[in-house]
C-alpha cells in the first residue's frame, strides 16, 4: 500500500470520527442518499469531501471540529484552498462570504476527481462508477512491458481501495470483475493476495509475491545444494 495514501487515511481518521460523532448527535447533518443513509465524507487519496446540510449552524459546527483537529494533532488546513459546492440551495451569499468559505453557485450535481455526486447517489453507484474507472486503468497497466512498475501501480490502486470512504456489496461484481479483467488469479487463496495470470505458477496459494519469490530462490537453493552433494 503507497505510504502517502496510507499516512493521509491514518491522519484524518480522527477527523472522520468527530465528523462522525458529531452526526450520530444530530448537530451535522450528512448528504441523504436514501434508505436512511447519509453520505457524510470521501476520501479521495490526499483530498476529502465532506457533504453536509447547508444550515449556518452546521457550517459553525464543521469550523469548530476542524479547529479542534488542527489542535490535537498539530496539522493544518488550508481553509483558503476548500471550495464550497452549493446543492440546490445554501445559506445566504453573505453569510458565507463573511464566513471565509469560497463559494461555487448551486448545482444538482457535481464531480470531483472524476466521481460525480448528486441527491440521487447511493453506496452502490459510487462504489460502480470507482471500480469501471480503476478498471480502464488497470487494464492499460496490465499490458506493461516493465513487471516491477505493473506491480507498483496495482499496490497505488488497491491503497486508493482502501482510502476510500467506500464499502462494496459482495453481491455485486466489483472487485471480482476488476481482477478478471486485468488478469488476476485468487480462487483459492484466503485473503486478497492478487497476482497476474502469467506470474501464477510462481505465486502459491496465501503467499504474497515478496514471500513467493523468497519461498522460490529456497527452493533453487536447495536444489543447488542438492546437486553439489
Amino acid at each position: 500500500m503507497p505510504l502517502g495514501t496510507t499516512a493521509f487515511a491514518m491522519t484524518t481518521q480522527p477527523l472522520m470520527w468527530a465528523l462522525r460523532e458529531e452526526e450520530a448527535q444530530g448537530n451535522i447533518q450528512g448528504l441523504n442518499i436514501g434508505q436512511g443513509k447519509s453520505l457524510l465524507y470521501q476520501l479521495f487519496v490526499y483530498d476529502t469531501r465532506i457533504c453536509i446540510t447547508a444550515e449556518e449552524a452546521q457550517f459553525d459546527k464543521l469550523k469548530d471540529v476542524i479547529r479542534d483537529f488542527e489542535v490535537a494533532s498539530g496539522a493544518s488546513l488550508n481553509l483558503q484552498k476548500s471550495i464550497v459546492m452549493q446543492m440546490r440551495s445554501g445559506p445566504s451569499q453573505m453569510w458565507m462570504e463573511e464566513s471565509g468559505w469560497e463559494v461555487a453557485g448551486p448545482r444538482k450535481n457535481f464531480v470531483y476527481l472524476g466521481v460525480s455526486t448528486s441527491t440521487l447517489i447511493d453506496e452502490k453507484v459510487i462504489a460502480d462508477e470507482i471500480v469501471q474507472k480503476l478498471m480502464k486503468k488497470l487494464k492499460h497497466w496490465s499490458n506493461s512491458a516493465n513487471e516491477e512498475q505493473w506491480w507498483t501501480r496495482v499496490d497505488k490502486v488497491q491503497g486508493v481501495f482502501d482510502a476510500l470512504n467506500v464499502r462494496l456489496s459482495k453481491k455485486t461484481t466489483g472487485m471480482d470483475w476488476a481482477k478478471q479483467g486485468v488478469g488476476w488469479t485468487n480462487d483459492h487463496a484466503p485473503s486478497q493476495n492478487y497476482a497476474p495470470t502469467s506470474r501464477s505458477k510462481h505465486v502459491t496459494t496465501g503467499e504474497t509475491r515478496e514471500g513467493a519469490r523468497c519461498t522460490q530462490e529456497s527452493r533453487d537453493r536447495d536444489v543447488r545444494g542438492s546437486n553439489r552433494g
